[in-house]
């Protein structure tokens, strides 16, 4: 039989260390898709009818209908443990590695996000957001989430002007 069953459990295809240039376009893509394109833009262009939807909508947000399940979207699924979360991580991995560039612009994610949460609520969880202990972080007010978007860009261009080592 065999020796130890303690790796029974381990799915040998699970990976525990995405390199940043596998990491960076998947951020890039659910960044696009889930923040930029779908419910934060999508909805509120509907709503105010800015751009017409062209198909009977028989529920849905989009036929002015939005459900207690869906009003948490942006912020249990997309913004925070989604977008947020690997931005950052993405970040600390780039700068361990010195890769400026893929640091770069992984900050400049994290800025956009940042902007769009708060554009669209107001104050939002910044500085006590993305600790998986905490579920009730405090909300900060709107001018604090500006001075961190602004730093964030101000990284953003030190990291595009300095070289990247030769690998």
């Amino acid at each position: 039989a065999c020796d130890s069953l303690s790796d029974l459990n381990e799915d040998p295809n699970a990976a525990t260390d995405v390199p940043a240039s596998i990491a960076l376009p998947a951020l890039l893509s659910s960044f696009s898709y889930e923040v930029v394109a779908n419910d934060p833009a999508r909805i509120p262009v509907h709503w105010v009818q800015q751009l017409p939807y062209t198909v009977v909508a028989d529920d849905g947000p989009d036929a002015y209908d939005v459900r207690e399940d869906e009003v948490n979207n942006l912020w249990e699924f997309w913004a925070y443990p989604d977008v947020l979360e690997n931005a950052r991580i993405l970040t600390e991995e780039a700068e361990a590695d010195t890769n400026h560039a893929y640091a770069g612009i992984a900050q400049i994610i994290r800025a956009f996000q940042w902007g769009i949460l708060t554009d669209l609520f107001g104050s939002i969880p910044l500085s006590e957001a993305l600790d998986p202990e905490n579920t009730k972080p405090a909300y900060d007010p709107q001018e604090e989430v500006y001075a961190e978007i602004f730093r964030l860009l101000d990284e953003a261009i030190v990291d595009f002007n300095t070289p990247n080592p030769p690998r």
